[in-house]
């Protein structure tokens, strides 16, 4: 096999740090088919904290701005970390090749293996004055993740959404940072309730820092467990091998015209949190 024979796979971290890319290559490595290759890199600007709306769309251009140098650079798919699948709309309106969003390729995935749905994300409990708030939805990723099963349609095959409790203020280098048994033992606490108490029968884990974890939860919970990186890098290999990308009805490549728009950010936006000179 020649390096033209290899089919090349660009994984972006939504980050402006690189602290993660060493983690998710290796990872990547283990796990992608002889004849697929797989780079890590991540976004230039904006910010190191997929926490909420506003970060999303600070990061927003610099995602869309990896895809298309992707693209050019002769990448067959691309994928966007982050369970909350930031930019992948926006970046399939300007690229052919398949733009791949983690969170959504495990959600789909997993739809083939039960009826019934449970995601266990990160994200700390809100604290609320006059009300006692648990793990279960009531936490910073919440909502995010629940407008975006809405766009999807895949709002009623999910049984609930939990929290391991690990702060979202942490970024998910706070997970992958983390003592492994430690992880495990707070991932099998709020799967086995999401199996007993909220009626799941497949679970998916709701954070691309999670990694590494999957096959133990399984084993010892004994139902699929989903991992959104590993999803995400074989959904990838399926489409490129099959030829198939997003259909330009859906994203209408021909009318935007991304690299003749180019994006300038006014001076105002320096002192805003996460935005980077």
């Amino acid at each position: 096999m020649t390096a033209k024979d290899v089919k090349r796979i660009l994984y972006i971290n939504p980050d402006s740090s690189d602290r993660l890319n060493d983690v998710h290559k290796e990872f990547l490595d283990k796990y992608t088919t002889p004849g697929y290759k797989a780079d890590v890199t991540n976004i230039t600007y904006g910010g190191e904290l997929g926490t909420c709306f506003y970060y999303f769309s600070v990061a927003t251009p610099y995602i869309v701005e990896q895809v298309l140098r992707g693209e050019k650079e002769g990448y067959d798919a691309v994928i966007v970390s982050c369970f909350g699948n930031p930019a992948v709309k926006e970046a399939r309106e300007v690229v052919r090749i398949p733009v791949i969003g983690a969170g959504e390729a495990a959600l789909h995935l997993g739809c083939l293996l039960g009826d019934t749905l449970s995601i266990v994300t990160t994200g700390a409990r809100i604290r609320h004055k006059n009300l006692e708030l648990n793990e279960k939805y009531h936490h910073e990723f919440y909502v995010w993740i629940r407008r975006d099963l809405r766009v999807s349609g895949l709002a009623d095959r999910i049984a609930s959404i939990r929290t391991t409790g690990t702060s979202l203020a942490g970024g998910i280098a706070a997970f992958v940072d983390k003592d492994p048994d430690e992880e495990v033992r707070e991932l099998l606490d709020q799967g086995k309730k999401a199996i007993e108490q909220d009626g799941a029968d497949v679970l998916i884990l709701g954070c691309t820092g999670m990694i590494g974890v999957a096959d133990t939860l399984q084993e010892k919970l004994g139902v699929p467990v989903v991992d959104p990186t590993l999803a995400a890098l074989k959904i990838a290999e399926t489409l490129v091998s099959m030829n198939l990308t997003h259909s330009s009805l859906a994203y209408p490549f021909t009318s935007v015209e991304a690299d003749r728009c180019p994006i300038t950010y006014p001076p105002t936006l320096k002192g805003y949190q996460g935005y980077r000179v």
